[in-house]
């Protein structure tokens, strides 16, 4: 209101702001607000103060302020994406220096507690903590694939790596095209690159030597997918940009129990937390493959994401590994693999 007089405007018409666009210009961008602008100010008494506008699957709704009235005027544009489609990286691109992955075994979240696993449960408590994440899958092979993949490609058992070749590209080929280092550390696997069962080690456990494109190089393999023993050297200097880090059936609760699990981690972690990688705003992540259950279940297994940017938040977004592995792609600026196009990106705990 200004001296008593009640300030009104018409409705803003398609003919307002189509007048108000330069020729040959796109609907959308700044010129679209500009005409918008324009077509406000000639229809109200008084000028804008306010004008914002916001983006809403395949239209957008500009919301305006007089000093008499707030108004909502929405139009669609032809060049926004439809729904669904990936437009921009949450994670900004370089936001970790660099990547390490810890993968447990078959705990959900009631499992991981201060009374079975103090040391984990302090790190939950700290950090983020993603207390409704979920598999992509049963048993541990598909969820493995799907991290380091972007998909379980078919495979619903623990098959072995002569029987179930994968042929698609992943996470190591993504890395390397763009520049990045790589390296798998697999505890107790001995020679490098094994597809040797033991009672310790599993092939299973361990993603990249099922896909044809690392297992069938020797060298490649050889000189990425090591012994976990190699770890605290590389720590030290040369640190890969991403670290994929198994511990054997017995540490990563597989086969051991929570308590043991519990140790390894509380003897493990700190020198990655303490190293010069990890420092320079680096990131941790531990996460349990499955808690028994496939995607869409209501059991959850924990997710623990640890880095010096973390916030102190317990989530219960629903998230699963394609979640992470976008993560993952949107720090380093990969390409999307398979079904994390469309997952739901894991930046809400970190500042």
């Amino acid at each position: 209101m200004d001296g008593g007089a009640q300030q009104t405007s018409e409705p803003i018409s398609s003919n307002d702001l189509s007048n108000n666009m330069q020729p040959n210009q796109p609907s959308g961008g700044k010129k679209i607000t500009d005409a918008i602008a324009d077509a406000l100010n000639r229809r109200m008494a008084k000028p804008i103060l306010a004008l914002a506008v916001v983006v809403v699957t395949g239209a957008a709704l500009f919301v305006y302020s007089s000093q008499s009235q707030t108004h909502l005027v929405s139009t669609t544009s032809p060049n926004m994406p439809a729904s669904g489609t990936v437009t921009s990286a949450s994670i900004p691109k370089g936001k970790f220096s660099h990547v390490f992955l810890i993968l447990m075994e078959n705990k959900d979240d009631a499992s991981i507690n201060s009374s079975t696993a103090p040391y984990t449960a302090s790190l939950e408590s700290s950090y983020g903590y993603a207390s409704n994440y979920h598999a992509v899958g049963l048993p541990s092979l598909p969820n493995y694939l799907g991290l380091t993949g972007g998909s379980t490609f078919g495979h619903s058992s623990d098959c072995l790596v002569s029987a179930c070749p994968v042929t698609s590209k992943n996470i190591a080929d993504e890395l390397e095209s763009a520049g990045y280092t790589w390296k798998a550390y697999m505890e107790s696997m001995g020679n490098a690159c094994s597809t040797v069962d033991t009672t310790s080690y599993r092939q299973k456990h361990n993603p990249f030597v099922y896909y044809t494109d690392v297992y069938g190089n020797t060298s490649r393999c050889s000189s990425h997918d090591v012994d976990y023993n190699n770890l605290a050297a590389d720590l030290s200097n040369n640190t890969a940009d991403y670290s994929f880090i198994t511990p054997n059936m017995t540490d990563d609760m597989h086969s051991g129990t929570v308590a043991q699990g519990d140790s390894w981690l509380k003897s493990n972690v700190p020198p990655i937390m303490n190293s010069a990688a990890y420092k320079s705003n680096g990131l941790l992540v531990i996460v349990w493959d499955s808690a028994l259950d496939k995607e869409g279940t209501a059991t959850s297994s924990p997710a623990i994401l640890i880095s010096p940017l973390s916030k102190q938040l317990t989530s219960t977004t629903k998230e699963t590994h394609y979640s992470l592995l976008r993560s993952i792609e949107d720090n380093f600026g990969l390409p999307y693999l398979g079904k994390s196009s469309t997952a739901v990106d894991m930046s809400e705990y970190f500042n």
